[in-house]
């Protein structure tokens, strides 16, 4: 299995010992996960019965083809949830939050539904496909100046697509470099 330069550079933004992939269309990065075994564990969030339906299946051919990744080995590193990314308890969510593929509306819903106190405690990679210069204005809103914002550019099918991090760890990294946090390179 291929996966893209997107999923790729969003998988190496990610920090801590696990991800959360809230609108995880099919999975990839759990998949990329099982091949790196970077993380402890990636919690696949969407609320489509049918995209996980397809994780399942991408899932099922991962075990066919590659005899030495085991069942119990999968089910330890990747967990399966349908529910809607708002509706996440947020209390039990550390390290990486991902929201990629969907429009820049759908992003700041989910974000807004993590409380303000917890947001800078995680790692969040955000990948939305429209309305980024709303979007830039809106996260510079829903985070506070002790988190640091990059930007990353990939080309995929001849479409630049924008991935935003930000992380309070890399901020307080950065502050020790002298610079300033929401800096675009």
């Amino acid at each position: 299995m291929t996966f893209s330069l997107r999923i790729q550079k969003i998988y190496s933004l990610c920090e801590g010992l696990f991800i959360w992939d809230i609108c995880c269309d099919h999975s990839l990065i759990a998949i990329l996960n099982l091949k790196e075994n970077r993380f402890q564990k990636v919690y696949c969030i969407d609320k489509s019965f049918q995209s996980l339906e397809k994780t399942k299946k991408h899932l099922e051919k991962i075990k066919l083809f590659n005899h030495y990744i085991r069942e119990d080995n999968i089910s330890e590193k990747i967990e399966i949830q349908c529910i809607d990314g708002s509706l996440l308890n947020w209390e039990k969510v550390t390290g990486s939050v991902i929201i990629a593929g969907v429009g820049s509306h759908t992003c700041l819903k989910i974000i807004k539904s993590c409380p303000e106190s917890k947001r800078a405690d995680l790692t969040w990679i955000l990948n939305p496909f429209n309305y980024l210069d709303l979007f830039r204005t809106e996260i510079k809103k829903l985070f506070s100046e002790t988190v640091s914002l990059e930007e990353h550019t990939v080309i995929e099918s001849s479409r630049e697509r924008v991935i935003f991090k930000l992380s309070h760890q890399q901020c307080m990294r950065s502050r020790k470099d002298k610079a300033l946090p929401f800096q675009y390179d």
